[in-house]
């Protein structure tokens, strides 16, 4: 039985919300674990505890200017990031959600794993 598209919508926006908060816990975690190791105390200002210092850290880099090299292709200096932050994205239309895909190809794991 196919499911809404409200469904699928639901469980990706659950899905990125938890990867983004997976992210934070794990990048505040490796902080506090390196700091440690080179006998710091991390990050302690931004948030309880620090736990902010991932998303802080985001902030300031969206921040700075783009300073693009004199003699680059423009265009592709520019679009090479998002490029690369598109495709690992990619990967999840040609996986199955219960059923459905996005796109149905008869090569969907050989193209899942030249996204990866």
């Amino acid at each position: 039985m196919p499911q809404s598209y409200a469904t699928i919508f639901t469980g990706a926006v659950i899905l990125t919300l938890f990867s983004a908060l997976f992210a934070l816990i794990i990048g505040w975690m490796e902080r506090k674990l390196i700091a440690r190791i080179h006998s710091r105390y991390g990050p302690t200002m931004v948030g309880p505890f620090g736990i902010l210092q991932t998303a802080a850290d985001a902030l300031k880099f969206i921040q700075k200017d783009i300073l693009i090299p004199k003699f680059a292709n423009r265009i592709v200096f520019v679009a090479s990031p998002v490029v690369m932050t598109i495709l690992p994205f990619l990967m999840f239309a040609f996986m199955p959600w219960g059923g459905y895909r996005f796109i149905d190809s008869n090569y969907d794991l050989l193209i899942i794993f030249a996204l990866v």
